[in-house]
């Protein structure tokens, strides 16, 4: 997951480096690398075996959270682009008839956001199993399970 992340990362800033310089700079900057920085702190959380990986699953679900800013940015870029596209001189219009490729600019900002979706679920799911502390929840005899009072 990812490293399906960082690829349509890199593939969207990419494609915004192809539409223009400044779209490419205001999705990659406008909080700092937070579109980049998610890959490190997820395998820095995914293979620390340390006591103190739910402090490092939070970074990275920080992370992750942060950079759906940049998403919104790269949203707000290509309807920026589509507008400027679609508002050319007239003769320029005429010579281009075929569809762009270009109109598509906001699928991969789609996918990376249902990625980082779906990656937020899953880190607090891992979240919360590593914050149990008390390991007779997962005994299989309910008896046992309900007769543990908490805080004795």
């Amino acid at each position: 997951m990812l490293l399906a992340d960082l690829s349509v990362t890199l593939l969207m800033l990419l494609q915004f480096y192809w539409i223009s310089l400044a779209a490419f700079l205001s999705v990659l900057l406008i909080l700092p690398l937070s579109l980049l920085s998610p890959f490190p702190a997820g395998l820095n959380a995914l293979f620390s075996k340390e006591p103190r990986r739910a402090s490092l699953s939070r970074v990275y679900a920080l992370w992750n959270a942060t950079s759906l800013s940049n998403i919104g940015v790269a949203f707000i870029c290509c309807l920026v682009h589509y507008a400027l596209s679609h508002f050319q001189h007239p003769d320029e219009a005429n010579t281009r008839n075929i569809k762009r490729e270009d109109d598509k600019c906001w699928l991969l900002p789609v996918i990376l956001f249902l990625f980082k979706s779906i990656q937020a679920r899953f880190v607090n799911w891992h979240i919360a199993n590593i914050e149990i502390q008390d390991l007779s929840l997962f005994c299989p005899d309910p008896d046992a399970f309900w007769a543990h009072e908490p805080g004795l």
